[in-house]
């Protein structure tokens, strides 16, 4: 799971990347037989979409990939990846954004809190 992790690092920041520079859409090999799509989507990205994308997940002899998208998935596109392989994780605008937060990517802490614990034994007499 960590080195699916790592590479959901990797790939978001690829796709945050190719976004700044203009690239809506693209797929790109990662080397160690993970791929990568980046479809930034003013509409849902449906099933079509992601079958080319799982077809080139066959092409490269990939096991896994990653399409990432700045919008949603349709119901048909997130069933289709469920029983398919080479593995498709699907990544889209939410996760996306809880991802560049939980990797301090674009964000700076406003506030940090301390959580404290009772000692419970501390007021017994002895």
């Amino acid at each position: 799971k960590n080195s699916l992790l790592s590479s959901r690092k990797k790939a978001m920041r690829i796709c945050l990347a190719n976004r700044r520079k203009g690239n809506s859409k693209g797929k790109l090999y990662l080397g160690s037989n993970q791929f990568l799509g980046c479809g930034i989507a003013g509409r849902a990205v449906g099933r079509p979409e992601i079958r080319k994308f799982v077809g080139a997940l066959h092409g490269k002899r990939a096991k896994k990939g990653v399409f990432i998208t700045t919008g949603v998935y349709s119901t048909d596109a997130t069933e289709y990846v469920k029983n398919i392989e080479p593995k498709a994780v699907l990544i889209d605008g939410r996760q996306l954004s809880e991802y560049v937060i939980d990797s301090n990517i674009g964000v700076d802490p406003m506030t940090t809190y301390e959580i404290k614990k009772i000692v419970s034994d501390y007021f017994d007499e002895e």
